[in-house]
């Protein structure tokens, strides 16, 4: 699941020193259990996610932020395993990957 993110929303997420909260690397998580985020504004089109994605996924789009660099996307969501590679290695932490929060469960 890709999801991109606008100003508004980012607030909401867990931040820590500017930087988005990455997934607890539980072993117990699973892929399904965390998504990859993008916050356009950040992105400045460097590349370096495409560059070192694993599982070559990371592809760069047409659109354009309003700073006028160009997205990145995944052309593929079934391959990623959620490795969080690209967001170690973005330098603006516009890319990385989290855990879905899950409803509890009601009786």
């Amino acid at each position: 699941m890709l999801r991109f993110l606008d100003t508004l929303f980012i607030e909401s997420l867990g931040f820590f020193g500017g930087r988005l909260q990455a997934s607890t690397g539980k072993s117990d998580m699973k892929p399904e259990d965390k998504e990859v985020i993008i916050i356009p504004e950040r992105c400045k089109g460097c590349g370096f996610c495409i560059e070192f994605c694993p599982q070559y996924i990371l592809n760069k789009t047409t659109e354009i932020n309003s700073k006028g660099y160009h997205l990145v996307y995944i052309s593929n969501d079934s391959k990623c395993t959620k490795c969080d590679m690209c967001g170690m290695v973005c330098p603006d932490f516009a890319i990385g990957v989290v855990d879905i929060e899950k409803e509890p469960c009601r009786s």
